[in-house]
């Protein structure tokens, strides 16, 4: 039989789970990690534009967001 304190446990981490899993990273909220277009040491119209169309074609949005 399981504990009321194992009880609370399990049932705190599955609500956080589905909470993260609704309103976390793994839904599209991904933060912009890339160095400011300012302070690059090398901008090329071209990757620019092939990073875009590379990322509009996959289908997973956190893996096309980490190529970015």
């Amino acid at each position: 039989m399981i504990s009321r304190k194992q009880f609370i446990t399990q049932s705190s981490l599955a609500f956080a789970g589905v909470l993260l899993s609704k309103y976390g990273i793994a839904q599209g909220d991904f933060p912009v990690v890339r160095v400011p277009l300012s302070q690059r040491k090398f901008t090329s119209e071209s990757v620019e534009n092939l990073i875009t169309e590379i990322q509009k074609n996959i289908g997973n949005k956190e893996l096309a967001w980490m190529f970015g």
